[in-house]
C-alpha cells in the first residue's frame, strides 16, 4: 500500500526501537493504514504512539499495537507528499 515506506528495527535486552522512513511518500488523512508488523518478540507491552510533524503543516502518528501491527494515521493535511523518519524505543512484551 505504501511502497516508499521502509521499516527497520532492533531488539536488544527487551527493548525495541523501530523506524520508519521514506521518501516522498504520500499519506491519507484521518485514516489508519497497516504499513507492517513487528516480531513477536519486539510487541510492546503497551500500544507506542509517536507524533511527528512532517513537512508543510502534516503531522502523522505512528502506532504499535500490542499485536505487533504498525499503522500511521495522517492528522493534517492529508495526501502530502512527507520525508519521513519517525522512531520508536520500547520494553517489549
Amino acid at each position: 500500500m505504501y511502497p516508499d515506506i521502509k521499516i527497520g528495527g532492533r531488539l536488544r535486552c527487551g527493548v525495541a526501537t523501530v523506524q520508519v522512513f521514506g521518501s516522498n511518500v504520500g499519506f491519507d488523512n484521518g485514516v489508519d493504514s497497516k504499513i507492517g508488523e513487528v516480531t513477536d518478540a519486539a510487541r510492546p507491552l503497551i500500544p507506542v504512539r509517536v507524533l511527528a510533524g512532517v513537512q508543510n503543516g502534516s503531522w502523522i502518528l505512528l502506532v504499535i499495537n500490542v499485536d505487533g501491527n504498525i499503522y500511521i494515521t495522517g492528522k493534517y493535511g492529508g495526501g502530502t507528499v512527507a520525508n519521513l523518519d519517525i522512531s520508536a524505543t520500547y520494553l517489549s512484551a
